[in-house]
C-alpha cells in the first residue's frame, strides 16, 4: 500500500488547523497531549488488540508532529537526522563487537547496549 509522506500531511494539516485558531496557545499542550498519547499507547498495547494499538500510535506520532510543529523543526527532517544519528551509531557498535571477534547477532542485549553507551558518549576507543 502506497501512502503520500504523512509527516508532511500532518504537518500540513496542523497548521491549517492552527491558521483558524483551533490550536493550543502554547507547546505546553501540545506536550500534554504526547504524554497522554503514550499512556494510550501502552493501554492498547496490554489488551492486545492490533488494531487499537496502530490507532493509538498514530494519534502519538501525530501529537510529535505538532510538538514538532511548536517548535519549527519540520518531522521529516528531524526523522530523517535521527535515523542517520542511528545507523551511524549502530555501525560504530558493529564495528566494535566485530574488533572483539564476535558477531553481532551472539551479543547479549546487555552486551550491545554496553557497547552503544560507549558510542552515544563518543568513547569508542575502549577505555570505558
Amino acid at each position: 500500500m502506497q501512502h503520500e509522506n504523512s509527516l508532511n500531511r500532518a504537518w500540513d494539516v496542523q497548521k491549517a488547523a492552527s491558521a483558524v485558531g483551533f490550536d493550543w496557545p502554547d507547546i505546553s499542550g501540545a506536550l500534554a497531549k504526547v504524554h497522554e498519547e503514550i499512556a494510550e499507547v501502552e493501554s492498547a498495547l496490554h489488551e492486545g488488540n492490533q488494531e487499537h494499538t496502530q490507532e493509538e500510535l498514530g494519534d502519538l506520532l501525530f501529537a510529535m508532529v505538532n510538538v514538532a510543529r511548536f517548535l519549527e523543526q519540520h518531522p521529516d527532517l528531524a526523522l530523517h537526522a535521527a535515523t542517520e544519528k542511528f545507523e551511524k551509531r549502530f555501525a560504530q557498535v558493529k564495528t566494535i563487537i566485530e574488533a572483539q571477534g564476535k558477531q553481532i547477532s551472539q551479543c547479549s542485549l546487555a552486551e550491545l547496549d554496553m557497547v552503544w553507551d560507549r558510542v552515544k558518549a563518543g568513547n569508542i576507543d575502549g577505555k570505558k
